[in-house]
């Protein structure tokens, strides 16, 4: 598990955060790291515990349901509502295979990511009551 608050032993000191990171990101990158045959951080082994315990995932997509079992959005929607700059405007994630392995776009691909993540940790402060806009 992530290192935890020697004060409070239930509490994460370490976080990762991702829009559905649920859906795709976290079980994509934990098969990914097993496949290529590299150990699990403690932070994806959590293989045991209840999902209510999983605290040091955050998840915006989540976050914004609230609680709802509808309501979802995508990221580039969670930052129009926000009026935070999107990360999708000259390339979109159902872009990047393309993008990959016919065009080469290696440093159009890492730009898109950087801003994809500046999105994310902008929205995610709104979220919290933070305004303020990450930029590059």
């Amino acid at each position: 598990f992530p290192s935890h608050d020697t004060q409070n032993p239930k509490k994460p000191t370490d976080y990762i955060c991702s829009h559905f990171g649920f859906l795709f990101d976290w079980p994509f990158i934990a098969k990914r790291l097993l496949y290529n045959g590299f150990e699990l951080p403690a932070m994806f082994d959590y293989a045991e515990a209840k999902s209510w315990d999983v605290t040091w995932f955050i998840d915006t997509g989540n976050i914004w349901k609230f609680t709802s079992y509808d309501g979802t959005c995508s990221l580039d929607l969670l930052c129009e509502s926000f009026r935070v700059k999107s990360s999708k405007n000259n390339m979109s994630g159902d872009k990047v295979k393309d993008a990959f392995w016919i065009k080469k776009a290696y440093t159009e691909i890492s730009d898109y990511c950087e801003l994809d993540v500046l999105a994310l940790a902008s929205c995610f402060l709104k979220m919290k009551g933070i305004n303020k806009q990450l930029t590059k």
